[in-house]
């Protein structure tokens, strides 16, 4: 999945995308999440306790995955 939307987001941001359902798969708070784990981890790398920085790195992603899998309430609406 992770492959797909990568692949998009490429095509998106070169301008060769044309479907108008795809675009929305591709939520804001998605690539918001996913920049807000990439500065996580890089400020996690500074914690010298590692126990403590696993602790954290594991809550933080168990915390991205459920973001990504929440969806919309418009979609819900829908269902």
């Amino acid at each position: 999945m992770n492959k797909d939307l990568n692949e998009r987001i490429i095509q998106v941001i070169d301008g060769s995308h044309q479907d108008g359902m795809d675009i929305q798969e591709i939520s804001i708070g998605k690539i918001g999440s996913t920049v807000l784990l990439t500065r996580l981890m890089g400020q996690l790398k500074k914690i010298d306790d590692k126990s403590l920085r696993d602790v954290l790195k594991t809550m933080s992603y168990m915390i991205y995955t459920t973001s990504l899998q929440h969806n919309s309430p418009d979609k819900n609406k829908k269902r």
